[in-house]
C-alpha cells in the first residue's frame, strides 16, 4: 500500500478479486466493535476496472499540491496507467510492451522520470506524464 501525507490516513493498494483488478482506496476507522481500526471504503472514489492485472501502486509526489499528485500503476495489458487518487479515473495511459506485463514502476523525483520493467527483462524510461 502507498500513502498521500496530504490526503491524512488514506492508503492505496491493488487487488484482484474474480480475474478483475483495481486500485482500492481505504483510510482507517475506529470501530469499537472490532476492538480497534478497521479498513473504511473512502466515499466518492470509483476503483478503476477493467485494465488487466495491475502492479503495486505508487504516487507521484513530484506535484507541489494534491491536485498534481497521481497513481501509477503497471498492467498485465502491457500499459502503464495514471490515476486520479481523488475520483479514481483512468487519465491516461502508455503503451510500454503490449502483450507483456508491466511490472511496479518507480519514480526518479530528482529527473522526473517513470521507470518499469516487463516479463521481457527490459526496463523503460517515460517522463513523467
Amino acid at each position: 500500500p502507498v500513502n498521500v501525507a496530504a490526503m491524512d490516513d488514506r492508503i492505496f493498494y491493488t487487488t484482484t478479486t474474480a480475474g478483475a483488478s483495481t486500485v482500492r482506496k481505504v483510510r482507517f476507522a475506529y470501530n469499537p466493535a472490532c476492538g480497534g481500526e478497521t479498513f473504511v471504503a473512502d466515499a466518492g472514489y470509483t476503483n478503476p476496472s477493467g485494465i488487466g492485472t495491475l502492479s503495486t501502486p505508487i504516487i507521484n509526489f513530484l506535484g507541489l499540491t494534491p491536485a498534481t499528485r497521481f497513481i501509477y500503476a503497471g498492467s498485465s495489458d502491457g500499459n502503464l496507467y495514471k490515476i486520479d487518487p481523488v475520483s479514481g479515473a483512468v487519465l491516461l495511459s502508455r503503451t510500454v510492451n503490449a502483450g507483456f506485463t508491466i511490472g511496479d514502476p518507480s519514480l526518479d523525483v530528482d529527473l522526473g522520470k517513470l521507470y518499469v520493467g516487463d516479463t521481457q527483462g527490459r526496463i523503460y524510461s517515460f517522463d513523467v506524464f
